[in-house]
């Protein structure tokens, strides 16, 4: 579910731009509230930019990967990356065998991409887990530890689900940025300023 964060959209849609690029240009943690600041640059040829800053409350997480990127900007409230802070999670026990550990192997990994796509990635150890035979498979959210039984169970191995813990409540938000990411409470934009020719 995404956001109708005004200043966000508004920043994007004022600019008028029919492709353009953001780029990241500091990030202040120094500040009272962490403070990223990144401008909105025009590609087809005026150079124009529009620098403007988000204020991100309550980090508690964040991953940056590139500086600047083609892709699109979304706050959601509903995104693969929160579900550490939203969902109950579970265990999964696992006792038994099977010959077909590469195939199970691969159907698990496309349940875990069913569930987070490209934000997390998937455990390298579950493969030496089910080589073990009696072992703890798997943690997390208990949606994907559901899953993960049910596909376990259909290739002959005993699962075993036990509860870990219920997240508090949280008003938890996530700024994507392309591959880039921010978790934080809340994100406020403004606009810096708008130039005609974009300084490198």
């Amino acid at each position: 579910m995404l956001l109708n964060l005004e200043g966000l959209t508004q920043i994007i849609n004022s600019a008028g731009y029919t492709a353009y690029v953001f780029n990241i240009h500091e990030i202040d943690f120094a500040a009272p509230v962490p403070l990223l600041q990144l401008s909105l640059v025009d590609i087809e040829g005026s150079g124009s930019q529009v620098t403007f800053s988000v204020a991100i409350s309550g980090l508690i997480s964040f991953v940056l990967q590139e500086y600047s990127w083609l892709g699109t900007c979304d706050v959601s409230n509903v995104h693969p990356l929160l579900l550490e802070y939203q969902e109950p999670h579970s265990s999964l026990y696992i006792k038994g065998n099977t010959e077909h550990i590469k195939e199970l192997s691969f159907d698990l990994l496309q349940i875990h991409l069913a569930t987070y796509g490209k934000w997390r990635p998937f455990p390298s150890e579950l493969f030496a887990q089910l080589q073990l035979g009696h072992a703890l498979l798997a943690e997390g959210p208990e949606q994907l530890i559901q899953q993960y039984a049910i596909k376990v169970g259909e290739y002959g191995i005993h699962t075993s689900i036990i509860p870990s813990y219920i997240p508090n409540p949280s008003n938890l938000k996530v700024f994507t940025l392309d591959d880039n990411y921010f978790i934080g409470s809340s994100f406020e934009f403004k606009v810096r300023y708008e130039s005609e020719q974009f300084l490198s």
